[in-house]
């Protein structure tokens, strides 16, 4: 029986994260070896031409004259990349949201079903979501589901997701600093949300954040971004307007670009009538269009030499255009550097959250649990997170040695992190985390009961890994001298999967604005 309630829950794991994956879908190389700047460009005028029901309520139809907006750009790297190699430009993402490390997605300790012996201050801010199969306390494995969110994500709800601002932030930023989660016995692996029911709830927790603030949207990384950040951000936009002006300063040119922005935009408006699916299935497939449109009517006849450049032309190109570029994209570099050097400094600030939870025993006496959860980097890129709790009978029962005080306990951990290699070349900035975990629980019931342990001790290591944009795969492997339950040593194996739906948010929000 053991066994099938493991398989069960690798089962649930699998499922969910297939039908994540499938949510990105893999379409066929239309432009070989395109640089990554072409497909970051074609992947945001698709985001532009693919109507959004939710944002677009006088015009549902795709646009195809949205194309116009981002043809330039695309042009001028195209002919670049036809006529020298623009291959060894970087490219650097701005997605600090993602890069953060201390949000706490998963069960607590206590909940059966939970990969983590200590708790992080962080939560999510709009909506998170984990699985996992594991327990740290309890003596038997489960599988749980835990929702967490803020009161922030209501507010958001009733404005739309163009309206989460830095100004809407910072006039609601109280709503930011409170954080609910809920986890529930996973009883139908098939449906994992029809088991959030109150029947199926292990325990339910509010937090909130005392001190610190890791959000991009503050005002203390406002300031520090338009310090060191915005400066290269304008750098880079001068490169670009000077390398556009060069490339379309003559009368070819221009009429050059006005013929292949007429046929384009005219094709695909033919085209968008046979693009089937959800929204995001149609801008992958209109994304890969536009690749095959610029490689067939732009790399290849410059190429091939169908389509003449003259010399000079051709020598502001190689010379002019291309040291333009190369500026520009040196100066993301500097900026993805800076963005690190913002993210670091924001890191090294303490956190401290307090946290209110409230758990559910079936075969006994609900309890409350106060705890007070801190971070603080102590050298890069290690960190520490100390837990302190103590957790009290709502009504002790004294037939079970039960006094109104529970337990005390202390968790302890520290973390490092690394660059995650199924990230690389993407705008996620998630980090893989390993930690060295040590609690520590003195549960007074326990006291002078034979077979059972009052001092129970346990040793974690645990290692987090980012796979897609905002899905990762935690896993730990623990070590106890006993469980609430049984006097016993015991070494267990977890493993879960968490959706970040904060990453997501800002990775559709870069590709939109």
């Amino acid at each position: 029986m053991k066994n099938l309630t493991f398989a069960k829950s690798i089962s649930v794991v699998l499922l969910v994260l297939s039908a994540t994956l499938n949510c990105y879908p893999q379409s066929k190389d239309c432009y070989p070896g395109a640089p990554q700047q072409i497909q970051d460009l074609a992947k945001v005028a698709a985001t532009r031409i693919v109507a959004d029901p939710a944002r677009d309520d006088e015009r549902k139809n795709d646009r195809p004259g949205q194309l116009g907006g981002s043809i330039v750009e695309l042009l001028v790297y195209t002919i670049a990349d036809a006529i020298t190699d623009i291959r060894m430009l970087k490219v650097a993402p701005l997605m600090a949201e993602t890069a953060r490390t201390d949000k706490q997605l998963g069960a607590s300790a206590r909940a059966a079903g939970s990969t983590s012996a200590v708790q992080k201050p962080g939560f999510a801010n709009i909506l998170g979501f984990a699985i996992e199969n594991g327990a740290v306390e309890q003596q038997v494995n489960k599988t749980s589901l835990t929702l967490s969110t803020s009161p922030y994500m209501l507010l958001l709800l009733a404005r739309g997701k163009d309206g989460d601002t830095a100004e809407f932030y910072k006039q609601n930023e109280f709503f930011n600093r409170i954080g609910a989660s809920a986890n529930f016995n996973l009883s139908n692996p098939n449906d994992p949300l029809g088991s959030a029911t109150r029947r199926q709830l292990n325990e339910w927790s509010i937090r909130v954040r005392l001190l610190g603030n890791r959000s991009v949207r503050s005002d203390q990384f406002a300031k520090v971004w338009d310090e060191k950040v915005r400066p290269l951000v304008q750098r880079r936009l001068r490169s670009i307007s000077d390398a556009e002006s060069k490339t379309f300063n003559e009368v070819e040119f221009n009429s050059f670009q006005d013929r292949i922005q007429d046929q384009m935009i005219s094709d695909l408006k033919a085209q968008l009538v046979n693009v089937k699916g959800t929204r995001d299935e149609r801008i992958a497939e209109v994304r890969q269009w536009i690749l095959c449109e610029l490689f067939n009517k732009v790399f290849q006849p410059i190429k091939r030499g169908d389509r003449v450049i003259d010399a000079k032309t051709r020598e502001i190109i190689q010379t002019k255009v291309v040291m333009d570029l190369k500026d520009a994209n040196e100066s993301l570099v500097a900026l993805r550097a800076a963005i690190d050097n913002v993210i670091s400094e924001f890191n090294k600030r303490p956190l401290l959250t307090f946290a209110y939870g409230n758990e559910r025993v079936v075969d006994g006496s609900d309890y409350s649990v106060y705890k007070l959860l801190f971070e603080q980097d102590i050298w890069n890129p290690m960190k520490m997170v100390i837990n302190a709790a103590a957790s009290v009978y709502n009504k002790p029962d004294a037939t079970r040695n039960q006094e109104k005080l529970r337990d005390l306990s202390l968790a302890i951990s520290f973390e490092g992190k690394a660059n995650s290699p199924f990230l690389s070349g993407t705008a996620d900035l998630s980090k893989i985390t390993y930690s060295f975990n040590g609690r520590y629980e003195r549960l007074k019931e326990n006291e002078r009961i034979p077979g059972k342990k009052a001092d129970i001790g346990i040793a974690q290591l645990k290692v987090e890994i980012p796979v897609r944009e905002g899905i990762s795969i935690p896993l730990s492997f623990t070590w106890a001298n006993a469980t609430e339950l049984i006097k016993e040593n015991h070494v267990r194996g977890n493993f879960g999967i968490t959706f970040d739906m904060d990453k997501l948010f800002a990775l559709t929000r870069r590709t939109t604005n």
